[in-house]
């Protein structure tokens, strides 16, 4: 009986399967009288950054018209809110584009339950600003390696949104510069948001070598860094276009550190997330919506310039307020070799986003696997479907 039983299961779940495969396998061909798709309304959240460049050129240039995709968009400031939009019981978002701030979200097993579909481009959003004279270039060579952010670092305040990307880049920041170290003379992190270091064991605690951490709304560090109060934020770690706001208002404020000071494993990632619910309701609108990323990605790689543009325009933000440098695009090449063999490297930035994120799915949920959290089934079929 039991025997009868899970085959009955089995057979069921292959079915399924091939109801699913075989939306899946004609996602590259247009349905209908007028050999077009037909059109699907999918609500979609891009960030007011360079983030958006991918959507804003994908719309610009009709890539999701081309395959149906009327997108409902909304333009957020950071991804708590996206999150809590797609997450809720009456969902308004469907798919978004977030950073690694918010990605346990996909790796949360309790409520409506979301997954990582999409990989976007590795970033370098995350800026360590500094007033001048908080640091010293010992070596006068012109930049500061990690012995001097050491030294500058000891002691003092520093502000940035915990909930963020900026979160996660800080403690990998902290972690790189106490590499090698001993446990007593490490930097160590207090932050009164006990969430953020909920996972945290401090080395040591000499006052001396303390960082306190305070959350502080990424889009008011501008403003921060330019009063004159005793109160006054004299380092902070930020996204654009904060980071660009910063700088330019300020002229005594530069950029101490990016993430090109930090090791391939601990590298910015810019993913996408979409509701399971929704995955699972339309398969082949996913699949569509899937491939136009993948195309508008492809397109943003080869004409980046152009596409910073376009997200300026699309996010309402003047010329100049987005840089390029702050997103490593990918190619379609690229993409193939990342990520169609196990041991890609595309895979490896995967597998460290989750790692570096499974300690922030709240108590008393169970984190969802690896192999559970990213549903990339999608995302490889527009790889190998799709002309690069």
């Amino acid at each position: 009986m039991k025997k009868k039983t899970r085959l009955i299961a089995l057979l069921t779940a292959l079915v399924m399967l091939m109801v699913v495969m075989s939306g899946c396998a004609s996602n590259t061909k247009p349905t209908g009288a007028n050999n077009t798709y037909e059109k699907a309304t999918v609500r979609l959240a891009v960030h007011s950054n360079e983030g958006s460049a991918l959507t804003a050129i994908g719309l610009e240039k009709g890539i999701f018209e081309k395959y149906g995709i009327d997108v409902k968009l909304e333009i957020v400031e950071s991804g708590p809110p996206e999150m809590a939009a797609m997450r809720a019981d009456n969902r308004t978002l469907d798919i978004g584009y977030i950073g690694p701030g918010v990605s346990w979200n996909a790796i949360d097993s309790t409520g409506n339950q979301l997954s990582f579909v999409f990989f976007d481009f590795l970033g370098n959003s995350e800026r360590l600003l500094a007033r001048d004279g908080v640091f010293t270039d010992a070596n006068n060579d012109g930049t500061y390696d990690l012995e001097e952010l050491y030294q500058g670092l000891k002691g003092q305040k520093i502000y940035l949104e915990v909930g963020t990307t900026p979160g996660i880049w800080l403690m990998n920041f902290i972690n790189t510069i106490n590499d090698g170290r001993p446990d007593e003379e490490k930097l160590w992190m207090q932050c009164d948001v006990e969430s953020y270091l909920a996972e945290y064991v401090a080395p040591n605690t000499d006052e001396a070598n303390k960082l306190t951490v305070v959350n502080y709304n990424n889009a008011n560090i501008p403003a921060g860094m330019s009063t004159s109060s005793a109160d006054r934020v004299d380092i902070a770690v930020a996204f654009s276009p904060a980071t660009t706001a910063a700088v330019s208002s300020n002229s005594d404020v530069s950029i101490v550190a990016d993430s090109t000071i930090l090791p391939a494993s601990k590298a910015t990632t810019g993913v996408w997330v979409a509701s399971n619910d929704w995955i699972e309701e339309n398969p082949e609108v996913a699949q569509r919506v899937i491939n136009a990323l993948y195309e508008s990605a492809v397109y943003r790689t080869e004409h980046l310039d152009e596409a910073i543009a376009a997200g300026e325009k699309l996010c309402q933000k003047p010329d100049g307020s987005f840089s390029a440098d702050v997103v490593r695009s990918i190619s379609a090449a690229e993409y193939k070799d990342w990520f169609e063999k196990e041991d890609g490297i595309g895979w490896t930035y995967m597998r460290a986003l989750y790692d570096s994120k499974v300690g922030s799915v709240p108590e008393g949920s169970t984190p969802k696997t690896f192999e559970e959290s990213v549903n990339f089934t999608f995302f490889l079929n527009a790889i190998a479907n799709i002309a690069g």
